[in-house]
């Protein structure tokens, strides 16, 4: 049963991947899309191979935190922290007292929504999930993992696109959570 919850977790890593690359691309990369000319952004944007993720990131440039890409990364997020919230009812670690390989897949998102200013997702609704982001920071594996390999550029660049951006983004997620 442990294996399978541990397998379970770790699949629901590929849908918060697109979920943090869209959340990322609204709030870090668009900024500086949009310092471009509109050839230029064409370029960059029509040169992604895949049509749908073309579609994604246009729609994305245009509509940035308004996007209902946007809006669906939110609902993404939502319903992680809503699961890992029912499952932290149970121990401290997602399936159960252990620290396993589904807690730390997890870590590496967390860190880069709380760059982007979004960690009020969680702070402000989920309890559990903010206890259990609390003990994965203290965990020195997360400095040594995760931490130490952000550049200062790449922190500066997320605290100038993303300062305030939760004031921003509170109400949408609030809504989502009356229909998750």
């Amino acid at each position: 049963m442990g294996r399978a919850r541990v397998h379970w977790w770790t699949k629901r890593e590929d849908t918060i991947h697109a979920g943090i690359n869209t959340a990322t691309t609204a709030i870090v990369f668009r900024p500086d899309l949009l310092t471009k000319t509109s050839a230029e952004r064409a370029a960059r944007i029509d040169s992604i191979p895949d049509p749908l993720r073309r579609a994604k990131f246009h729609e994305l440039l245009e509509n940035g935190l308004a996007s209902h890409t946007f809006h669906d990364a939110l609902v993404v997020f939502a319903r992680l922290f809503r699961d890992m919230e029912a499952a932290l009812a149970n121990g401290p670690w997602l399936v159960g007292q252990n620290f396993t390989l589904a807690d730390g897949g997890l870590a590496s998102f967390f860190f880069r929504l709380e760059q982007l200013d979004l960690a009020g997702m969680w702070r402000e609704h989920f309890p559990r999930v903010t206890d259990w982001y609390t003990r994965m920071q203290a965990r020195p594996s997360f400095q040594e993992a995760i931490v130490k390999y952000v550049s200062d550029r790449a922190r500066a660049t997320y605290a100038k696109h993303s300062e305030g951006i939760w004031s921003k983004v509170r109400a949408s997620f609030a809504d989502v959570l009356k229909v998750i």
